[in-house]
């Protein structure tokens, strides 16, 4: 989980987490019972955020949910399939590998490092560089200027867009990993019936 971490912790005051961890190895409980209850909350309130494109923090639709329709961010769901949980201790690490999840988390503005222009596709499901594409060609007005898309032409009269050329790209950021106060609620409950053992 190299990519993005987020971290949650139990934090009461005055040491109270050494003192309730004492109680449940006392009664034979896996130390890190407590924060397994609270992961589990936390992979159901991941799934309603990406479900309904955020919880707190409305989602601002992505340029392809816009245009197209659909859900942002949940076309081939790899952002989603890629988030992973890890308890250790008193702390469960949230976290992905997948080198986007910074950028989709912050937002900011993509340009080129080396091509003149970036080459956007229209479709999530499009994973390669324009190179990889055979019989693509780069679409242009009847007076030889570029419209800025690459085209595919597949047998003799079909004809599928591929990407959109553009010099600079702005993302909003989208808050995919959320602790709602439904979710504090939610551990401060289940938290409470693990260590009295009342319900």
């Amino acid at each position: 989980m190299s990519g993005f971490k987020f971290t949650v912790t139990m934090d009461p005051p005055g040491g109270a987490v050494k003192r309730l961890n004492e109680m449940a190895a006392r009664a034979g409980a896996d130390k890190r019972a407590p924060m397994k209850l609270v992961a589990a909350q936390q992979m159901r309130s991941l799934a309603k955020t990406f479900r309904e494109e955020g919880q707190e923090t409305d989602w601002e639709k992505s340029g392809r949910a816009a245009m197209k329709g659909g859900k942002t961010l949940t076309l081939t769901r790899r952002l989603y399939r890629s988030i992973q949980f890890r308890v250790t201790g008193d702390r469960l690490e949230i976290g992905t590998s997948d080198k986007r999840a910074r950028l989709l988390w912050h937002g900011g503005t993509v340009r080129p490092k080396r091509a003149k222009a970036l080459a956007i596709p229209v479709d999530e499901r499009i994973n390669r560089a324009p190179r990889e594409y055979e019989n693509t060609f780069l679409l242009k007005t009847p007076a030889g200027k570029s419209v800025g898309i690459i085209m595919q032409k597949i047998g003799k009269r079909k004809l599928k867009p591929l990407f959109v050329l553009r010099k600079q790209v702005t993302i909003p950021g989208w808050k995919y990993i959320e602790v709602t106060a439904a979710d504090r609620e939610h551990h401060k409950k289940k938290l409470g019936e693990f260590y009295t053992g009342e319900k």
